[in-house]
């Protein structure tokens, strides 16, 4: 059984004045370069979703992920669905366990992401940010 992560990026970032918030910098990293770092080696594979707008911003980027585009525009639960449909096409979903992520959040913790690979009774996990 594989194990995917998966960062959903594909937002418009309205309220961030359209600017890409998982591109937006920590320290010397974006927070997607960030995740990527302290997640990738907790899974099999690591897959970062942009919108087909703002696909080349995360290729410049050069992320240790693979990456795709989606269109979006009709909210969240529809770029869910999008990512979900194109994932598919390259994952044999009987066979993974996916945890899905938001982009535009800060995981410091990996002892969560731990937690769910180990304790996972599940295909489908989610990862929220933790106050």
């Amino acid at each position: 059984m594989n194990n995917i992560l998966l960062f959903l990026c594909s937002g418009t970032s309205s309220r961030f004045n359209g600017k890409t918030k998982a591109l937006s910098k920590l320290t010397d990293k974006s927070i997607i370069e960030y995740n990527i770092e302290h997640l990738k080696d907790l899974y099999d594979a690591v897959y970062v979703v942009a919108n087909e707008n703002n696909v080349s911003e995360f290729e410049q980027y050069n992320l240790d992920a693979n990456l795709l585009a989606i269109k979006t525009g009709n909210g969240d639960a529809d770029s869910l669905l999008n990512a979900l449909d194109e994932l598919k096409k390259i994952v044999d979903f009987e066979n993974c366990i996916l945890t899905l992520c938001w982009g535009d959040t800060v995981f410091y913790r990996t002892d969560v992401f731990t937690k769910l690979i180990k304790n996972n009774n599940r295909k489908l996990q989610i990862a929220c940010a933790l106050d």
